[in-house]
C-alpha cells in the first residue's frame, strides 16, 4: 500500500519477533515486573533508536504509555474492526453469559 502511494521509495519489510513472542512455555507474568515491560516492542524501539529502523507498525494495546527519549507515537490508524471474540468450553460459561 505504501509503495502505491510513494513510488519513488523503495520500502523493505521485515518482521520482528519480540521477547513477549518468543516466551511461550510459561506466563510472560513469570519474567517479572521489570523485563515485563516493553516485551512486545522493546525490540522494536532499540531498532528505531538505533536506526536500523525507518518506522515500526505495531498494535497500540501492547504499547507502554511512556515511550523512550527520541520516539514518538506517530500516528494511529482508523481501525478496521473493533471486535473480539471469546472462544469458551461449554463447562467454564458463566451464568447469564449470552451465546452469539
Amino acid at each position: 500500500m505504501l509503495e502505491s502511494r510513494f513510488s519513488d521509495i523503495n520500502f523493505v519489510v521485515g518482521q520482528e519477533d519480540t521477547v513477549g513472542d518468543q516466551v511461550l512455555d510459561r506466563h510472560l507474568s513469570d519474567l517479572g515486573t521489570s523485563t515485563t515491560s516493553g516485551l512486545f516492542t522493546k525490540s522494536l524501539e532499540e531498532a528505531l533508536l538505533a536506526k536500523t529502523a525507518s518506522f515500526a507498525v505495531h498494535s497500540l494495546k501492547d504499547m507502554p504509555t511512556t515511550l523512550p527519549d527520541g520516539l514518538v507515537l506517530a500516528a494511529i490508524t482508523k481501525r478496521e474492526s473493533p471486535e473480539d471474540a471469546a472462544i469458551i468450553h461449554p463447562k467454564h460459561k458463566a451464568k447469564g453469559s449470552q451465546d452469539a
